[in-house]
């Protein structure tokens, strides 16, 4: 049986009271709106204060104008859906659950976890293969979207009066990066359990396409409140992972 189709929720999903945010309070609303950086104009000063006042205050920012066409966006979306929506039998070569121990509940979600680089490790058979079209598109998001990276980690050197190319010198062809795609079913308690346990990210960035009109994502600022993300369909969210705030201050 799907999780989608259980009409109570098994305990071992359910969260104990002190993992419901750590204990720190959630609110509606950011109290400023999230910063909006147009990736084709990083360059431009006006463009680089956004950047600067995102990843002060947030670590975090909307991009667009970011290269990718809304219809590869739209196709992944999609991809990801139809594979998700097959029979468990289906599809359970690919996707894996996360999490789940005596002291640590199971995130209500499913998962599938893609090796990108290094480049002589990536096993496609291990990519689904249904629908037809989801490796392609995978392929070519994941391409464009390492010009994003390159892009938005120059500017950010910029930003620290650093050589424009002195913290993407630091990538090898050894660097490890994944795709992840997750799906969150419906839940019969959405009170009670972790889509995302709350986590930082350890990579430099991380690069995140959410659905256009499912919210959920929350961020933790100052480790005081929780904060509710929005979505803004054609824009990117990217976050400055532990990796990149731990070189940026060598």
């Amino acid at each position: 049986m799907s999780a989608r189709d259980w009409k109570e929720l098994p305990n071992r999903y359910m969260l104990r009271e002190q993992d419901r945010h750590g204990g720190i309070p959630a609110v509606e609303e950011m109290p400023e709106p999230l910063p909006l950086v147009d990736i084709s104009r990083l360059p431009a000063a006006d463009e680089a204060a956004k950047l600067r006042v995102a990843l002060e205050n947030w670590g975090l920012f909307l991009a667009t104008k970011h290269g990718i066409e809304t219809s590869l966006l739209d196709a992944l979306l999609d991809g990801g859906r139809e594979f998700f929506h097959q029979l468990p039998q289906m599809k359970q070569e690919f996707s894996h659950q996360i999490g789940g121990s005596q002291d640590q509940p199971i995130d209500w979600s499913e998962r599938v976890r893609l090796a990108i680089e290094p480049e002589d490790e990536r096993d496609m058979s291990r990519w689904p293969n249904y629908p037809h079209y989801f490796r392609d598109v995978m392929q070519e998001y994941v391409c464009k979207s390492k010009k994003i990276r390159d892009q938005v980690v120059r500017a950010i050197a910029r930003l620290l009066e650093l050589e424009e190319d002195h913290l993407v010198s630091m990538f090898t062809d050894r660097a490890i990066t994944f795709a992840v795609v997750n799906y969150y079913p419906p839940c019969p308690a959405p009170d009670g359990v972790f889509g995302f346990r709350p986590h930082s990210d350890g990579r430099v960035i991380t690069i995140l396409l959410t659905d256009k009109a499912i919210g959920g994502l929350q961020v933790c600022k100052d480790g005081r409140w929780w904060y509710n993300v929005p979505t803004k369909p054609g824009c990117l969210l990217i976050f400055v992972g532990d990796s990149l705030e731990v070189i940026s201050f060598l």
